[in-house]
């Protein structure tokens, strides 16, 4: 594949194949949960370490996947999908790799300096969970990113030390139109005499509230409709006044093992301080930050279908005398394999937009989101009639798939991800075709070589509109 799965290691040490052969098979009310760990040499040299070796020891540290005895592997995740919790085991192992400093910045004290890096070595875990990834991962990046975007030197510091010690950030989404269950409802935010922030509100769906006291809220501050209408609050743990009243548990029909629940703000009471930029730019962060997600998300789950990729492979070429999948295979392993290239060139090239062109890179971010996740669906479906009656085997060799079909449309948050992301490209397209197409200057070569050097991501460099595309260069 491309050089960024080509790095990654199979779960048995083994490399994936190269571009030109057929690939082949790799073997009531909850309180939060406390997650800080004391730091240990293991951690701190893993800190240190650059992003192949940490990748290469995640990987090895989950073991082989088709291993039953595993506490890691595809039986026991598909068991804690059944029970719809998280596998404790594995979530233990990621909290003493110190996973959670992968999403703080490198001058906070973590270990991102850019996404593509972050992408390979997330891969070893969304290759075997999505529903993991996103629970113990991910998701408190989306939840911090407007805060690395535009908070202040606290705020930053704060939020670094929640992630860095262990803890998990939720995010509380903005209402959006005909939307699903994470973002229906939203809370308000009204600025009572006395100055500072009175929150109310409830969403019916928020992942990991039951298991943090720290929110990143987008608010509605305008009753207005515009781009002014909400800012985004920092919510940094239990507050001195008000309540925050975790709701029943919101049960899923993908990713059964991550936490959502609904989450209820009676009037809570914050400083002045809690607001992140200024009043009324919640929107706007909202497209900045996002960026992050639109690429990272399909750079990860890309590592899922690359998975069921192998696995139909092995289910072609069993019992067969000349190790070769029966002709009648060969258009749907090599179409899907052609799919996965192109959408690993794709959201690659997206991630080093944000940090080389981060002025840029929101319309590539959005056609990224908006592309992926429809086709890699697509790509489940073809791969479904290869694996036939195994596709509904619940054991180690084959167990994943069935889980992998369920959470990936949950992982995209559906119609209304992509929505969000029609949003952003269709406005702009008339100014960008009078203006920009074929005209804007040429970008860096190293946007098109995986795993060149980058600088370090900025986050505060990165735009919600621009008036260059520079993919359309002549």
């Amino acid at each position: 594949m491309t050089a960024a799965l080509d790095t990654a290691a199979g779960p048995t040490g083994q490399t994936p194949a190269p571009r030109s052969t057929t690939p082949t098979p790799e073997h009531t009310t909850p309180t939060p949960e406390p997650e800080h760990t004391t730091p240990t040499p293991d951690r701190e040299r893993a800190a240190r370490a650059p992003e192949p070796e940490r990748a290469a020891r995640l990987e090895a540290a989950l073991g082989d996947p088709f291993d039953p005895a595993n506490p890691h592997g595809h039986l026991a995740l598909v068991r804690a999908d059944d029970t719809r919790e998280a596998p404790r085991a594995t979530e233990a192992l990621l909290t003493e790799h110190g996973l959670s400093a992968e999403f703080v910045p490198h001058d906070l004290g973590g270990r991102l300096r850019d996404l593509e890096e972050l992408a390979r070595v997330l891969r070893p875990l969304f290759r075997r969970d999505l529903a993991l990834g996103y629970g113990f991962g991910i998701t408190s990046l989306f939840a911090a990113s407007s805060v690395w975007t535009a908070g202040d030197p606290h705020q930053r510091a704060a939020l670094a030390d929640v992630l860095l010690g262990g803890g998990r950030v939720a995010i509380v989404h903005r209402e959006v139109a005909h939307a699903n269950a994470i973002l229906r409802r939203e809370v308000r935010a009204q600025r009572p005499a006395g100055g500072g922030f009175l929150l109310n509100g409830s969403k019916d769906a928020v992942m990991n509230a039951d298991r943090t006291d720290t929110f990143v809220v987008y608010a509605r501050t305008s009753a207005g409709s515009g781009s002014a209408s909400h800012s985004v609050l920092l919510l940094p743990g239990p507050p001195a006044s008000g309540e925050v009243r975790r709701l029943a548990r919101v049960e899923m029909p993908g990713m059964r093992g991550a936490r959502f629940h609904g989450l209820r703000l009676a009037d809570v009471r914050l400083p002045d301080s809690a607001l992140v930029g200024s009043l009324g730019e919640g929107v706007t962060l909202a497209l900045r930050s996002f960026q992050i997600s639109h690429c990272l998300i399909p750079g990860t789950v890309l590592a899922g279908v690359d998975s069921v990729l192998r696995l139909a492979v092995r289910a072609a070429t069993e019992n067969r005398p000349d190790g070769r999948p029966a002709r009648r295979w060969h258009k749907a392993l090599s179409g899907v394999f052609a799919d996965l290239l192109a959408c690993d060139a794709m959201a690659v090239t997206g991630l080093r937009a944000l940090s080389l062109v981060p002025q840029h890179a929101h319309l590539l971010a959005a056609a990224v989101k908006y592309t992926m996740p429809d086709l890699l669906r697509e790509d489940l479906e073809e791969l479904a009639a290869v694996l036939g009656a195994r596709g509904y085997d619940r054991g180690p060799l084959y167990g994943g798939f069935q889980k992998l079909a369920r959470d990936l449309p949950v992982a995209g948050l559906g119609h209304s991800g992509t929505a969000v992301c029609q949003a952003v490209l269709v406005p702009q397209l008339p100014a960008l075709a009078r203006t920009a197409w074929f005209r804007t200057a040429e970008p860096s070569a190293a946007l098109f070589l995986p795993g060149a050097p980058l600088p370090p991501l900025d986050h505060r460099r990165l735009t919600h509109s621009g008036t260059d595309d520079p993919l359309t260069a002549p």
